[in-house]
């Protein structure tokens, strides 16, 4: 069961337009772009091996040029939803810590009354926070209009899920980043 949470702006896209790639990015696709323009044209191959050594050169600097224009982006929002979802689970422990700080003032307060004064005024309070926790841990303690906290399993889950993917998105960036150097040093060192 997935429970609904709060509608956060954080979680939604950006528009492409409106990110902006970091400068060593940008540069290494300036690199990149100066490089296939030196390749020139592949009908001026003499050989198939030239066209086959050309064409995967052109390829491979396509596809490192898309990548570098996507990953950064990638890994800004696997970034940005990873930071929702911790802002959620911390919210929830915050509830959780709040309710129990409650409980335990009421607790204290307690030990100072009489059972009379106790039963009218301290213990109706208590029952309505013992069962916000219980509510709490069961994952159906309402944070707005139709909207629960979700149990704390389900935000740990969250949580795991986009650091994977925020881990994996910035393994991505820095295996192109790599190649891309590779490619970029040999293109030099040839030329």
């Amino acid at each position: 069961m997935t429970p609904k949470t709060l509608d956060i702006p954080a979680l939604r896209h950006a528009t492409p337009d409106a990110f902006v790639l970091p400068p060593n990015i940008q540069t290494m696709l300036d690199r990149l772009d100066a490089h296939l323009v030196s390749l020139g044209d592949g009908r001026d191959c003499r050989s198939d091996n030239e066209r086959a050594n050309y064409s995967a050169t052109v390829n491979t600097c396509r596809r490192l040029a898309s990548g570098l224009r996507n990953a950064p982006q990638d890994l800004a929002r696997t970034s940005s939803h990873l930071e929702t979802v911790t802002a959620l689970r911390q919210r929830w422990l915050d509830v959780q810590t709040e309710v129990e700080h409650e409980i335990n003032t009421l607790r204290a307060l307690s030990t100072t009354m009489d059972d009379q004064e106790f039963k009218r005024h301290i213990e109706p309070k208590y029952d309505l926070l013992q069962r916000r926790l219980q509510l709490l841990h069961d994952g159906t303690l309402l944070s707005g209009p139709g909207v629960t906290f979700g149990p704390l399993a389900w935000h740990d889950e969250q949580v795991a899920k986009w650091t994977t993917r925020r881990d994996q998105a910035q393994s991505t960036l820095d295996a192109l980043v790599r190649e891309a150097q590779e490619l970029l040093k040999a293109a030099a060192t040839t030329a």
